[in-house]
């Protein structure tokens, strides 16, 4: 990859705000003359549910070819009328290690997160957004559902 480009790192879960953060990261990657890269990290104890070895493996391929379709659907739902290329990476393991690992080995320039809403009750909460602050000297761009982007400071 030519790093005269800005490396700037999407990590998404592919929820309903995901389309609104990878459209501001295509805006900032455009800006910056930056190559996007969105990272999606699932959890394979919320897929496998059988015990069989070979219903698992099953289970992982069928989730990863669903999850690669819907990023690449978000992803042309915003880039329809001009092409931009997004480097898509599915990947199943302890969420916060394999965020550490990919960081660290792609060493991105930006990392554009969308945050969630925090809830009146949130017990089963992971706080992944403060854990990949608080272990990464990389920028970030936090979004939540609210902000608009004249008012984001990065």
């Amino acid at each position: 990859m030519n790093r005269n480009k800005r490396k700037i790192l999407i990590l998404s879960d592919l929820n309903e705000t995901s389309k609104e953060v990878i459209q501001y990261a295509i805006t900032i990657a455009k800006e910056f003359n930056g190559a996007l890269e969105l990272l999606c990290v699932k959890k394979p104890s919320n897929i496998v549910t059988e015990d069989n070895p070979l219903s698992a493996v099953r289970n992982l391929n069928n989730e990863f070819i669903k999850t690669e379709q819907k990023a690449k659907k978000i992803i042309r739902s915003i880039t329809k009328n001009d092409f931009f290329a997004v480097k898509n990476t599915i990947l199943f393991g302890n969420v916060r290690n394999e965020i550490n690992i990919y960081i660290k080995d792609s060493n991105p320039d930006l990392i554009i997160l969308g945050k969630r809403q925090k809830r009146f009750f949130n017990f089963n909460s992971d706080n992944l957004t403060e854990y990949v602050k608080k272990n990464t000297p990389i920028k970030f761009v936090f979004l939540t559902k609210l902000q608009s982007q004249k008012s984001m400071n990065y």
